[in-house]
This record gives structure tokens, C-alpha cells and sequence, in this order.
């Protein structure tokens, strides 16, 4: 099975310095489950059994649309670690499913808004002991969501580059 490695060594220590593109097909996929949350958005739970290989559990970021014997090239940071998926694309369709960086900036534009509510309290006079706090888990979700920024990032560029053959 061919493996390519998208992006290597482009983006600073916090995010995994590359993914691997990894052709496979859905063979039978069962177990589908779509929810949302507050902090990711959209995700996709299923069980799929690839080609060859034992069943798998996979948790992606995303609405995803699955059907047995789907055709698709995964972005995964550890090539033999399914839990490690980040996206796919639909090798018929062209489609990709991941988280989209666009969702990220969203939540980065909402805790930057929210940081300078923070920041003009303070400025207002509200005491810095009772903002500590909030201020703090602020920049840590600032900092979570910057994170997630930059991987949705390359997980669409990884899977953008790859061509309806399968190869990154």
C-alpha cells in the first residue's frame, strides 16, 4: 500500500510536523453516528472494515458521508493509526471530509471578541482577581483553537493535493 507524506516539516512544534496520505477503500462501514458539539462542531463516529484489514472505530471532525466500498485517500498522522484521522477524500466524488479551517477561524474570531470584553472590564476597573481566571482559560481556548486552525489547514491541504488516482 502506497503511503505519501503531505506537508513535511512546514508548521512549528505544536502541530505534528506531517501527515501521511493513506489509500484505502471502506469496505463495509457500519455504526454511523452524526452529532455536534459546542467546541469541535460537526463529527462522524463509524466502524469501517478496510481492504484486507481487521474492523476499525474512527472518530472525524465533520459531517461525512459513508458508503460500503468507498474509495479514499485518509489523511492520517501515524500511517497504520486509524484513531490518528484527520479527513479523507472521496476518490469518486472528489468530495473532502474533515474539519473545515474555516470553522476554526470562527471560534478564534469568538474567543478574540471575548478576550477584549475581558480586557476592557479590566481597563474599567473590574478587579484582575476576579478576571484571572476567565482570562486565562480564554487564552488557553485561544491557543487550543489556533491548534486546530493550523491542522484543519494542513489536513486540507494534504487532501486537496491528491489526484482522483490516489496519489498525493
Amino acid at each position: 500500500q502506497a503511503y505519501s507524506t503531505c506537508l513535511r516539516g512546514q508548521l512549528s512544534s505544536n502541530v505534528r510536523p506531517h501527515m501521511k496520505a493513506v489509500p484505502t477503500t471502506f469496505v463495509k462501514v457500519s455504526n454511523i453516528k452524526h452529532f455536534n458539539d459546542w467546541i469541535h462542531g460537526p463529527s462522524t463516529f463509524f466502524r469501517f472494515v478496510p481492504a484486507g484489514r481487521q474492523e476499525r472505530e474512527v472518530l472525524v471532525r465533520g459531517s461525512a458521508t459513508l458508503r460500503d466500498r468507498m474509495h479514499v485517500v485518509a489523511a492520517l498522522y501515524d500511517k497504520d493509526d486509524w484513531s490518528s484521522i484527520v479527513g479523507w477524500k472521496d476518490l469518486e466524488t472528489g468530495s473532502i471530509t474533515a474539519k473545515s479551517p474555516k470553522a476554526a477561524l470562527r471560534s478564534i474570531a469568538v474567543l478574540v471578541v471575548l478576550l477584549g470584553v475581558l480586557f476592557l472590564s479590566l481597563a474599567l476597573g473590574v478587579s484582575l482577581s476576579i478576571l484571572n481566571f476567565p482570562i486565562l482559560f480564554c487564552l488557553y481556548l485561544l491557543w487550543q483553537a489556533i491548534r486546530e486552525w493550523r491542522q484543519s489547514r494542513q489536513a486540507w491541504q494534504c487532501l486537496a493535493a491528491v489526484t482522483a488516482r490516489g496519489e498525493a
